[in-house]
């Protein structure tokens, strides 16, 4: 593709994205519509105002900004925090416009949103350093950090997003099961297995499952929606299992029907009767902070199923049209942890994890983010739950959602592989 085409193919391909982004209304190219809530809630000032970094996120980044203020008390840091179900609006919206920010955090599930723009640094260029850490980033999931055609490095990992099995040991073992890592990754690979284990769990008021449809939502932390075509990619045999598996749980009632992000399913960690969650590396952060007080009592393996995934992460993107880029590689250096090792809080023991986050990401899925992961996201949750409340045939009901993903992204699929230099469409 000649740089014109390029050139013209993101213009495109911006609109695009803005149109899935809004799930179907229009994005407006204005400054009014950043962000309802004050952008720059929290500035980090300094004797000297001369240098500027904003930052923009959707989550709480207190303690980076803190760290790097430490080290350039001359830089005044201008944070904008973004409520976690409308900041892709608004960066795509802040992109546009007259005042984009020198920095955005990104969302690993949110990367297709971004991926075909323009306005995004291309990190492996001078006088940025990711070719050095694009060497510690497998191949297959590359794609959750750079452009579609996965030629540039659209954003920088805070940490490779690696999904494990937390558990509490004690109550495993305590109905004569494996504790060990190791031993209870290879029970947990049958399904009965995992069923078997739940209903145990049950007998004592415990539960493995946070809803019915979590046995899916594992599944789906090995890959995307879409295969590199942009064809519909979960209607494989794992997902027809992991629906047989969510039914049984919905049949049975073996789901404790809180979320650990409410204050019930917390108290649930707390006090054991939630056993096992399935989370990213930031999920022993987040159990130390949620459970203080079960420190020591829980271990890491891998997912049940022999299944190898991602779930959650983050990323760190420059803004092109960034006046203070050197600062914003700055701070990106200081907040990535790829190739630093992670310190110990002693809350529980991570040796297990740091030999899956060594291996566990090359067996996942190759990854193909798009800007249509929005859209199909509101399909599978609302699809999966039918399925599950209706009992309809596993098989039918996957069948079904790939022909309404396919359906619902067919135009805006041809316009992006065509302007991706692939005239005829590919078909599994």
């Amino acid at each position: 593709m000649t740089r014109r085409n390029r050139t013209a193919a993101l213009a495109v391909l911006t609109l695009v994205t803005l149109l899935t982004a809004s799930c179907g209304g229009a994005v407006q190219d204005s400054a009014a519509m950043l962000p309802k809530a004050a952008p720059l809630e929290r500035a980090y000032r300094s004797v000297s105002t001369a240098k500027q970094l904003t930052i923009w996120t959707y989550y709480n980044i207190t303690k980076d900004v803190e760290r790097f203020r430490s080290e350039h008390p001359d830089v005044q840091v201008n944070v904008a925090t973004f409520a976690n179900g409308s900041y892709v609006e608004a960066y795509l919206n802040g992109l546009a416009g007259g005042s984009p920010p020198d920095i955005l955090l990104l969302d690993n599930r949110d990367i297709g949103a971004f991926n075909t723009i323009d306005g995004l640094e291309d990190l492996l260029q001078p006088p940025y350093g990711g070719q050095s850490y694009k060497a510690a980033i497998p191949g297959n999931v590359w794609k959750l950090y750079s452009s579609f055609d996965r030629e540039r490095m659209i954003s920088l990992p805070i940490e490779l997003p690696t999904a494990a099995t937390y558990y509490r040991r004690d109550l495993i073992e305590s109905l004569g099961l494996p504790g060990d890592p190791a031993e209870l990754g290879v029970y947990l690979e049958n399904p009965e297995h995992w069923l078997e284990l739940a209903r145990k769990l049950k007998a004592q008021d415990r539960y493995i499952f946070q809803w019915e449809a979590e046995p899916v939502e594992v599944a789906a932390m090995q890959g995307n929606y879409l295969q590199e075509d942009l064809n519909f990619a979960r209607n494989k045999p794992v997902y027809q299992q992991a629906l047989e598996v969510a039914k049984t749980v919905h049949r049975e009632g073996l789901a404790l029907r809180s979320s650990v992000q409410t204050d019930p399913g917390q108290e649930a960690l707390r006090s054991g009767r939630l056993a096992m969650v399935y989370l990213g590396r930031w999920g022993a952060d987040s159990l130390e902070r949620w459970a203080p007080e079960t420190k020591g009592l829980w271990s890491v393996t891998r997912l049940p199923m022999n299944l190898y995934g991602w779930n959650g992460g983050s990323s760190l993107a420059i803004s092109s049209r960034s006046q203070s880029k050197e600062l914003a590689w700055a701070f990106a250096r200081m907040t990535t942890q790829l190739g630093v090792p992670r310190p110990d809080s002693g809350f529980l023991d991570m040796s297990p994890f740091d030999v899956l986050y060594t291996y566990g990401q090359t067996f996942v899925e190759r990854q193909t983010p798009s800007p249509f992961d929005r859209k199909l996201e509101e399909l599978w949750t609302e699809s999966v739950t039918d399925i599950l409340e209706n009992g309809t045939h596993s098989g039918s009901g996957l069948r079904f959602i790939e022909s309404q993903a396919n359906s619902m992204i067919e135009k805006d699929r041809e316009r992006l592989l065509r302007y991706l230099g692939k005239n005829k469409l590919e078909r599994p």
